[in-house]
């Protein structure tokens, strides 16, 4: 018995002892990569089982060396990642911004110094470093616009003022935002081109309504818009030319429109200054039609007969004159001609004239088209009578003359009559008492 518990002890023993360096190297990888094995300690349970069948651990010792001897193969990888771990760690402190994982491309609008801004594409761990986020670390940098990416919002991208204030409104910002510059593929956004457009409306020849037979020359009126405002011609921007019948060549417009025309059609030719577009022609024309004079006959609905009269002075009072416009009728409107006397726009009707009074009286008619007045046969648009001045009357004596403007002068004239009748009685009497005087 006692040699059976020896040869045990001794088996026991000599496990430990080979068991023992594995043990140790296990617990060094344990603190390195910061991991938990529990497959070494079973090795250790060995010794304080005392069944007879603990006399197999020849063949468990190599499984036990197994796992130690495949810890370390397993662990290679995570060896690798502490040191990416504390690349990156390095990178994250440099730049101060960069904390998303992975690395990821970011476009940058760089400012090359010459005059313009070039796009690059810069890894998210390279950013920091190279000074395009911190212009401080490099000011080869300082104008760079950087898109915003993960939890960084870019630098210069929303406001043009980051960093760099002085230049918000200057060159290369130009007022423009970072946003505005990098969506225009890193370069100033282009300016939209201005819009004119030019247009012709002609008017052809017509007849007259006023004489028989007599064409109204035709017309054509040039609109000229840019970005949707009228403009008067000559214009810097925008030069209109045209060629008329018969022309030698174009002539550039001075005005907008074209009067006096015979009919025929008119060529125009359009150019505008650089940074303009035009929306219409470049070249066009127009034609002015055509009017027949023997076409040209007045259809009226019948002259009026407008009337004017004078009533000289008289021995007994002042002179006058009447204005008397066409009556209104079912087919004559009210208001059809217009009176003037000494060309003051006088109403209708009886005005008082003075000894010396010359009157010019002139009637207009207000639709000459339809209602112009008959003067005498002669069917006009107006008419001026000939001046008339008021005289004194003949064949007055002076009494009669300086009792003019007195209705009734009867009693005047008996009044005179009695005086001469009382003075003429006062002579007989005074005769008829001489001579009884006499005879006495």
């Amino acid at each position: 018995m006692k040699k059976i518990l020896a040869t045990v002890s001794a088996v026991v023993l000599s496990l430990a002892m080979v068991a023992l360096p594995a043990v140790a190297a296990s617990a060094e990888d344990t603190e390195s990569t910061e991991t938990v094995s529990t497959e070494p300690q079973s090795t250790t349970t060995a010794p304080e089982s005392t069944e007879p069948e603990s006399t197999e651990p020849e063949s468990t010792e190599p499984e036990s060396t197994e796992p130690e001897s495949t810890e370390p193969e397993s662990t290679e990888p995570e060896s690798t990642e502490p040191e990416s771990t504390e690349t990156m760690s390095t990178l994250r402190a440099e730049s101060n911004v960069l904390t998303e994982s992975p690395v990821v491309k970011v476009d940058v609008c760089h400012w090359d110094q010459s005059g313009k801004w070039t796009p690059i594409e810069v890894s998210s761990a390279a950013l920091g470093g190279s000074g395009h986020i911190d212009p401080s670390e490099n000011d080869d940098h300082a104008f760079d616009i950087v898109e915003p990416f993960l939890d960084n919002t870019g630098k210069n991208y929303s406001d043009t003022s980051y960093n760099v204030p002085e230049y918000k409104d200057q060159y290369p910002f130009n007022g423009l935002s970072g946003a505005e510059i990098m969506e225009s593929g890193c370069g100033e956004p282009e300016e939209e081109d201005i819009v004119v457009a030019v247009s012709g409306d002609p008017v052809a020849e017509i007849c007259s309504e006023l004489e028989e037979g007599e064409v109204l020359p035709g017309s054509i009126t040039v609109t000229v818009t840019i970005a949707g405002q009228s403009v008067t011609l000559p214009s810097g921007y925008v030069t209109v030319a045209v060629k008329g019948p018969g022309d030698p060549g174009f002539t550039d417009l001075t005005g907008n429109s074209l009067t006096g025309l015979g009919d025929g059609t008119y060529q125009f030719k359009v150019t505008v200054d650089e940074g303009y577009v035009l929306s219409t022609q470049k070249n066009f024309s127009e034609i002015v039609g055509d009017q027949d004079p023997e076409g040209c006959t007045l259809v009226t609905k019948g002259p009026v007969f407008p009337e004017l009269s004078f009533t000289p002075a008289t021995c007994n009072g002042d002179g006058s004159y009447t204005l008397t416009s066409p009556a209104e009728t079912e087919d004559v409107p009210a208001g059809t001609v217009t009176w003037f006397v000494n060309d003051v726009e006088t109403a209708p009707g009886t005005y008082p004239a003075e000894v010396g009074d010359i009157v010019t009286v002139k009637v207009v008619a207000n639709f000459p088209a339809d209602y112009p007045v008959d003067i005498d046969g002669n069917v006009l648009p107006e008419y001026t009578y000939p001046a008339y001045e008021f005289t004194a009357p003949v064949g007055c004596d002076l009494t009669t003359l300086a009792l003019t403007g007195s209705s009734d002068t009867t009693p005047m004239l008996a009044l005179t009559a009695f005086l001469g009748l009382l003075g003429l009685a006062m002579v007989r009497s005074g005769i008829r008492v001489s001579r009884i005087r006499q005879e006495a």
